[in-house]
């Protein structure tokens, strides 16, 4: 399992290019799952780029985000999956779980 992150994602398109570039180039195992959280703040246009990029690789992308237009995440809230269709998912984050 890899985890790649970039924190707000505002400047971490140059980190998942390179990233995906990597792998691009050489395969993983097949057994290998990979999961790309953006952030928030990564434009569409860079999300868009990343998420078929991974898509092409079998890789799940998350865009951290809350309920508007390049806005952090709401306290409870969780990143929208991208992965082939939209769904939210829901946290709590009261602890515990």
């Amino acid at each position: 399992m890899v985890l790649l992150t970039t924190g707000g994602g505002g400047d971490g398109f140059p980190v998942l290019n390179t990233f995906l570039v990597a792998f691009e180039r050489r395969k993983l195992p097949e057994d290998a799952r990979v999961v790309v959280v953006t952030g928030p703040f990564l434009s569409n246009l860079h999300f868009k780029e990343v998420h078929r990029r991974c898509r092409a690789m079998g890789f799940v992308t998350l865009k951290k985000g809350g309920g508007g237009e390049g806005e952090p995440a709401a306290s409870g809230r969780a990143p929208r999956s991208s992965g082939g269709h939209r769904e939210d998912w829901s946290a709590s984050n009261r602890g515990g779980r």
